[in-house]
Order: structure tokens, then C-alpha cells, then sequence
């Protein structure tokens, strides 16, 4: 799990853009503590928020023609800790549970150059995934900046009846079968039967979306707001 974050940590600071040189990152891990830096000790999920999330699992699944999808279609069917998503979002406005996940050896980076910032994310103290972010100037700028591409990962997560993502009323446990049916709106991007491997990608109007499955469960999950230079 912890290999797979840091490989997307690694994917996120390929999109920053620039020459890539050490100078141009910047990173401080001194002074107090600022709102994008959180207790990230495993606590327990609020029975409020599993109530919504398990709500966000139980919605009809829309079946709107994949040629008359718009953006704003596509958010509806998107749901981040129990809420359909809108954008643009931030990382303070998808709602409580979410920290960054910061240490010496991978701390956060600001490219000065592009202003994009990258980290690993947990939520409610398990490992989830990673974010970019755009216009961010400094540290206590990042929960508050305009999300460039958001990572999810749920290879073995610690509690499975918690993921805080959802696609068209799928999550974890989801079916094969089940994933057909409601992402027929999205395009099979590569399959493999013999392992039960799919990747379904979708983008339109600046959105895209690419939800990798394994074993029948969902695996991953990657949302980029392409309108971000």
C-alpha cells in the first residue's frame, strides 16, 4: 500500500511541469502546525459519516447516454465522503477526515514555478491516496487550493466499510457485473479477463476520471480537472 502512494507521489510531481530541478521544489517542515497539517493517528470513522456513506452506495445509478454527459452530470454521479462532487473543490471543501500525510522522507513539495503541490492524503488516519493541487504560494495555502488531480487507492485498507469514494452508487465490494451495468457510461480502457484487471476512463468538459478494478473490487481511483494550465 505504502509503495503505491509514493509511486503516485512520484506521478504527482511529474505533473508539476518545469524543468523538474531540485531548486525549483520548495518544502518546510518547520514551525507550529498549520490547518493542512493533522493528527494522522488512525481514529475512528464519526457513525454519522458511515451513515452517509453507505447512503452515497444505495443511490439509483444514472443512466443518462454516455453523449449527453456534461461535466456537471458526471460530478453527480461522483461521491467524495458521502457527497456528490462539486467543482471546483479543495481538499477543505470535501469535508471532514481528510489530512496530509507528511514526513521527512516525503514531504510536501511546492513547485515555484507552476505553483502545483503534491502530498499523500489519509483519511481519518488510513492511508487513502494522494492529491495535487494548484495556486498554492505555501504550506498554508494547500487545503484551500483548487484540486489539480485527486488519487484514491483501497489496496488494503484498513476498513473497507469506510472508503470515502463512490462512482454511480459503486464502491469496494462492488461486482464485475455490477460495475457493467452502472459504468456503462464510461469506456473500457484495457482488460484483462484472466485476472479480472479492467480500467474504465471517462473525460469530458475538463473532467476526467480513470477507475481501475482488480479481483472484481475497486482498486483505484483518479479524478483530474483538466481546464488547470
Amino acid at each position: 500500500m505504502k509503495k503505491k502512494l509514493i509511486l503516485f507521489l512520484i506521478f504527482a510531481v511529474s505533473l508539476f511541469g518545469g524543468c523538474g530541478k531540485q531548486d525549483d521544489m520548495t518544502s518546510d517542515l518547520s514551525g507550529t502546525e498549520s490547518q493542512a497539517i493533522a493528527d494522522n493517528s488512525v481514529s475512528e470513522i464519526p457513525d454519522d459519516v458511515r451513515q452517509k456513506l453507505q447512503a452515497a452506495l444505495d443511490i439509483d445509478p444514472i443512466t443518462i447516454p454516455a453523449e449527453e454527459w456534461t461535466a456537471e452530470t458526471l460530478c453527480q454521479a461522483i461521491y467524495i465522503n458521502g457527497e456528490p462532487l462539486s467543482i471546483p473543490c479543495t481538499l477543505h471543501s470535501l469535508g471532514e477526515g481528510f489530512a496530509i500525510q507528511e514526513t521527512e522522507e516525503q514531504p510536501l513539495s511546492i513547485n515555484e514555478s507552476t505553483h502545483r503541490a503534491g502530498t499523500l492524503i489519509t483519511y481519518y488516519g488510513n492511508d487513502i491516496g494522494g492529491v495535487v493541487v494548484a495556486d498554492c504560494e505555501n504550506k498554508e495555502d494547500f487545503f484551500n487550493a483548487p484540486i489539480y488531480s485527486l488519487s484514491f487507492s483501497f489496496e488494503n485498507s484498513l476498513d473497507t466499510d469506510a472508503i470515502p469514494f463512490s462512482l454511480n452508487g459503486l464502491g469496494f465490494h462492488a461486482s464485475h457485473e455490477a460495475q457493467v451495468e452502472h459504468l456503462a457510461f464510461m469506456d473500457l480502457y484495457e482488460a484483462d479477463e484472466a485476472t479480472k484487471f479492467y480500467i474504465y476512463t471517462k473525460k469530458i468538459d475538463g473532467i476526467e476520471i480513470k477507475c481501475t478494478y482488480m479481483n472484481d473490487n475497486l482498486d483505484s481511483a483518479t479524478i483530474r480537472f483538466l481546464n488547470e494550465e
